[in-house]
């Protein structure tokens, strides 16, 4: 049986084929290695998780429910264990939070508690927790990964000490308050995330990146990487912060991390996920629906026009709109399936060099998709798509398609200073809907200034080109051709290229 290293020196034997000066690291730092949290609180910090509750709130109290005979065994189990390790202690309180046990794969079951009443009045954090796109794209031009997972997460915080009788919950064996920060608590992510980057504050997004438990360390040259790890271990040791060995992986050319699999060519999905998705069986009701949903839009990005295909699904999960699955529904969910059944891998974009966008429409959706040239042809960046909230107009078959709003009045206007929509009818009508009216400034680029030059440039052209007065209309479509085909001094292309991504055809030759 193997089993997964958990202690430094499991970790460093595993380790001896790369190269020495690694296992020799890892080895200095026995303290951040532990196949178990130590026994006793972690260090106070000025972090420590604070629970500050809506003005006039009173304490939560939850009926408590009856436990089977093997949950009351896992109960003591976890309560005795627990209690040894300093991280909850007795206490009677006016708080009461609920005990619920979930089972587990292997057949066991996991504590939970219940504080949702306490969350409901709870002031809630607005302390920034990233993007995961925002993080993978600091990971440009690395060749080499480590990954460290903090092992127990949020028992390595401590709760402040005026705030302990909060988090209390009853069983049939007294009452008890946490010592340290419990999962399940509104603001313990903010918390978490807020310790982990202050003890990197002077890494990150230099060689180190961080989402909640899990700590990133990427770079170009392997010599470097080792120093890093090593500046990454001294904060780690300095901070008394454990890590789950068997979950660490260190100097790889791909590794995994947030669900995505991280590596010198770029980001794509982790099979795991795909896999999943596609043993997912037809959801039977709404909840399903949204947990399929869910796990679908957390990889959107590789998915070219996601929005489009799945409005289907999304059209289920409306207010009053009882859920149905018919043939549109089925047809959507494994549209979804195929585009994940082989997913591009995403380069990571590089603001040096150029990006080209191809964008598409439907009556339904808009999607594109952002390209840059990394020296082996266009390769995609990121897809994106949003579902129109529109409507569809009625076109005849073969027509572009097309949409129109339905909205209410505006309460603004812009308009042209145009007599046509100054006059004194206009102004009442108006004023009737309660729409204020605003006037454009002539020839201003953040209004209509640019068609107002794009005229400007025609009129000049008809000028100098139109012999007949009573005919400058014919000349248009030959104008129009030829304003289209150059070059713009911007963009260096012609609109022409940039809308087909080819010039027109050379009809002289």
């Amino acid at each position: 049986m193997v089993t997964s290293p958990t202690t430094a020196e499991d970790i460093a034997k595993q380790c001896e084929a790369v190269p020495p000066n690694l296992a020799d690291l890892i080895r200095k730092y026995p303290e951040i290695f532990l196949d178990d949290l130590p026994t006793g609180l972690p260090p106070s910090r000025p972090e420590d998780h604070r629970i500050e509750l809506e003005p006039g709130a009173k304490p939560t109290v939850q009926r408590q429910f009856r436990l089977s005979q093997p949950e009351l065994e896992e109960l003591q189990q976890q309560l005795d264990y627990l209690l040894t390790k300093g991280f909850f202690r007795p206490r009677t309180s006016p708080y009461a939070a609920l005990i619920l046990f979930t089972p587990k794969k292997d057949g066991g079951f996991r504590m939970c508690i219940d504080y949702r009443a306490l969350n409901r009045i709870t002031i809630k954090s607005r302390y920034p927790i990233p993007r995961a796109d925002d993080l993978l794209d600091q990971l440009r031009g690395a060749k080499f990964f480590s990954k460290i997972d903090l092992r127990g997460g949020y028992h390595q915080i401590r709760i402040a000490a005026e705030d302990c009788h909060k988090t209390a919950f009853r069983t049939r064996y007294g009452s008890y308050e946490y010592l340290v920060m419990p999962f399940g608590l509104t603001n313990a992510p903010s918390t978490f995330h807020m310790t982990i980057n202050g003890v990197f504050k002077e890494l990150l997004d230099k060689f180190v990146i961080i989402y909640l438990d899990g700590i990133l360390i990427y770079n170009r040259s392997r010599e470097q990487h080792l120093q890093d790890l090593d500046a990454v271990f001294i904060l780690l040791h300095k901070n008394r912060l454990i890590t789950k060995g068997s979950k660490c992986d260190f100097l790889k050319q791909e590794l995994e991390f947030l669900g995505h699999i991280v590596s010198t060519e770029g980001v794509k999905i982790d099979p795991k996920k795909i896999k999943t998705i596609q043993e997912w069986k037809p959801p039977t009701n709404i909840k399903e629906l949204q947990s399929f949903l869910g796990f679908v839009n957390y990889v959107r990005r590789f998915i070219h026009n996601m929005a489009g295909l799945s409005a289907p699904l999304t059209d289920r999960l409306k207010d009053h709109v009882c859920f149905w699955w018919g043939e549109k529904q089925q047809a959507s969910f494994d549209q979804l399936k195929i585009a994940l059944t082989s997913p591009p891998v995403l380069r990571i974009s590089d603001p040096d060099r150029p990006y080209e966008v191809i964008t598409d429409a439907s009556n339904i959706a808009i999607g594109s998709v952002l390209l840059q040239d990394f020296g082996d042809g266009l390769q995609p960046v990121t897809y994106e798509s949003r579902k129109l909230q529109l409507q569809p107009s009625k076109l005849p078959n073969g027509s572009s398609p097309t949409s129109s709003g339905c909205t209410d009045c505006p309460p603004q206007l812009f308009q042209t200073r145009d007599p046509k929509f100054t006059s004194n009818f206009w102004r009442h009508l108006w004023d009737q809907f309660g729409t204020k009216m605003q006037f454009s400034s002539a020839y201003h680029l953040q209004t209509d200034g640019q068609t107002e030059q794009v005229n400007q440039t025609i009129e000049q052209l008809i000028r100098t080109t139109c012999t007949d007065p009573q005919t400058w209309e014919k000349s248009l479509p030959l104008l129009e051709f030829a304003y289209n085909n150059a070059p713009s001094p911007t963009t260096h292309q012609s609109p022409f290229f940039l809308n087909y991504r080819q010039d027109p055809v050379n009809m002289l030759g």
